[in-house]
């Protein structure tokens, strides 16, 4: 599904972090995907995250995109 394409490219680019405009190419096929689309998604995905792992995996690089991170990164070392 979706959640998976994501999480996959965010993998594949950790650390670094990927544009809306990347992820939408990577996943849709296609950079103009409206921006509240991938923010669902991205929204849904954290929701999974938390859940079933108990954190969030996925940051927000505001003004840039997404990118992973470790617990350690977000100071979640419990």
């Amino acid at each position: 599904g979706i959640a998976a394409k994501i999480i996959e490219s965010l993998f594949d680019a950790y650390p670094k972090y990927l544009s809306h405009e990347v992820l939408c190419e990577q996943i849709w096929g296609s950079p103009d995907i409206e921006t509240q689309t991938l923010r669902t998604h991205i929204y849904n995905l954290r929701q999974i995250l938390q859940k079933s792992l108990g954190f969030n995996f996925v940051k927000t690089m505001h003004g840039r995109g997404y990118r992973l991170q470790t617990p350690e990164e977000s100071g979640n070392t419990e």
